[in-house]
């Protein structure tokens, strides 16, 4: 008798697996390309555009200085 509870048992629970397997597996292929572009974007990208910004922004405020008494703070 024990052994019937407790293949029954297992069935449930193999069926209780289903409901979210079903869920994730539409999300797998979009996880997977995400992870693949990342990857290759380090490797490939020498900079990003959000990097070239902010470097010619920095050069900007570099090259308009302030004139030396301003530069001090009293």
């Amino acid at each position: 008798m024990e052994k019937r509870y407790a293949t029954q048992r297992g069935q449930g629970l193999g069926r209780a697996a289903v409901l979210p397997a079903l869920l994730v597996l539409p999300v797998v292929p979009a996880l997977f390309a995400w992870c693949v572009s990342t990857i290759a974007a380090l490797f490939t990208v020498r900079e990003y555009p959000s990097e070239v910004g902010a470097r010619r922004a920095l050069e900007h405020s570099r090259s308009q200085r302030l004139p030396s008494e301003q530069k001090r703070l009293r």
